[in-house]
């Protein structure tokens, strides 16, 4: 008996969102094989865990391709003889290994059905077993690492999303402060236009009142000549007086000598007035 061992991926449930755990389940084929009446030889497959392949153009994949796959030795069934010509088997083999990567199920039942006649047949079903396990089984493991990281895209499109949405709130906050300043702004450039407006008409009121003040100044020393032509007329007129004064005295001594009336001296007093007067006028 010969029991053949070949790796079947079996995929997890997504959990938390993380990545799948592939683990490992081996099954196995009985096939009859001569010469061995009690004795069990078991041949196990050397394929591991499905690696992930390399992207086209690497090194790693120039070496598999070069790289001659590992065949298992082929052993023929009891009573049955292989014959290179046999056109059936080695069609029937050709339309296995051309099978696309589709539904495991159906090419178990083709290997199963044709393991009880040639032995061929089983080594290419068992090759081609094991190619669409791994191939199954890395297709699966890169669907899950799309899916995580769409969903990690997914993740970073959200946060960017929240991030735009707060930098529309602090945007508007600063238009807000934007437009404020602006109107204060705005108001500190009409009040400075106001004052602009009131300096230069105080620059006008001190130009007319410098004007006024050089006309006072020149009216004031105008009359300030007037007034010492005055004092100098009044000075005259005081030492006109007080020879008057005096003669008007030597006068009243003469008539007070020759016996002057009153009467006369009040007439004279009455004149001296009217000198007195004429000479308050002449000042003003």
């Amino acid at each position: 008996m010969l029991k053949i061992f070949v790796s079947k991926p079996i995929i997890d449930d997504v959990s938390n969102k993380d990545v799948q755990t592939i683990d490992q389940e081996r099954t196995y084929i009985e096939v009859l094989v001569p010469n061995s009446e009690d004795e069990s030889v078991t041949a196990e497959t050397k394929k591991n865990r499905p690696q992930k392949q390399p992207s086209p153009g690497s090194i790693k994949n120039k070496e598999r391709i070069n790289t001659p796959k590992k065949r298992f030795k082929r052993q023929p069934c009891a009573g049955v003889t292989v014959n290179s010509g046999d056109r059936n088997a080695t069609s029937e083999a050709r339309t296995f290994k051309s099978r696309q990567k589709g539904d495991t199920s159906q090419d178990l039942a083709f290997m199963e059905g044709v393991c009880d006649g040639n032995s061929e047949l089983i080594y290419h079903a068992i090759d081609g077993w094991e190619r669409c396990n791994n191939d199954l089984a890395y297709w699966k493991k890169e669907s899950i690492k799309r899916q995580i990281r769409l969903i990690r895209k997914c993740r970073d499109y959200v946060r960017l999303e929240e991030w735009k949405r707060k930098l529309k709130i602090e945007n508007s906050k600063l238009e807000n402060e934007k437009s404020e300043l602006r109107r204060e702004i705005r108001k500190c450039e009409e009040e400075i236009r106001n004052l602009k407006g009131k300096k230069i008409q105080a620059e006008e009121r001190m130009i007319q009142a410098e004007e006024k003040l050089h006309e006072v100044e020149m009216s004031h020393a105008k009359l300030e000549k007037q007034n010492s032509e005055y004092k100098k007329k009044i000075n005259r007129q005081q030492r006109g007086i007080v020879k008057l004064q005096r003669m008007y005295q030597e006068k009243d001594n003469e008539l007070q000598k020759h016996g002057l009336t009153p009467s006369l001296l009040l007439q004279v007093n009455r004149l001296y007035e009217k000198l007195q007067l004429a000479h308050i006028q002449s000042d003003a």
